[in-house]
């Protein structure tokens, strides 16, 4: 039986490789390392991975032969980070999912450095955290990172991720 993935199901799976993660600079840098070209040939939407720095490799996807957006970044060790895939609020989501070509890390690090990023810590909650609207927008559209949580929209709060069931030994 499918279920729709929730926001709290990505939350939990960010939480299990957020240790592993690059902050988003050096992803960033990573990406714009794999030099995508900007148009390809094709005549149809395509993915296409290209080798990065260090082991990695970046999967774009080209709209019509146009490069259009990251799909994926795959790590030396094979983890595989699709931030489109990541709960709203997650650090970097916003940033890597507005990257559209090389030469777009200066210009995103530059809107960063006008408006930096508030971070909340939802690690320390001990409750839930109620938000407005304006936070609201501001998770939404990349201007506050959640460390260890997530937005539950319908009650307009913010809630603590549980930690991932520890496997056992």
């Amino acid at each position: 039986m499918w279920r729709e993935t929730t926001e709290l199901d990505k939350a939990i799976a960010f939480e299990a490789i957020r240790g592993r993660l690059p902050d988003v600079w050096t992803l960033l840098d990573i990406v714009e390392s794999a030099d995508p070209p900007e148009n390809t040939v094709e005549d149809s939407p395509s993915h296409r991975t290209f080798a990065a720095r260090e082991g990695w490799s970046v999967t774009f996807f080209y709209d019509v032969g146009e490069l259009d957006y990251i799909d994926n970044i795959i790590s030396p060790d094979n983890l595989v980070i699709e931030p489109w895939e990541w709960p709203y609020g997650a650090p970097g989501r916003n940033t890597l999912m507005g990257w559209g070509s090389v030469g777009c890390r200066a210009r995103l690090m530059s809107l960063d450095e006008e408006r930096p990023v508030r971070t909340i810590d939802c690690t320390a909650l001990q409750g839930d955290l109620a938000v407005d609207e304006d936070e609201k927008d501001g998770i939404m559209f990349g201007h506050i990172d959640l460390i260890g949580g997530y937005p539950e929209w319908d009650a307009s709060v913010v809630r603590r991720t549980p930690v991932p069931a520890k496997e056992a030994a």
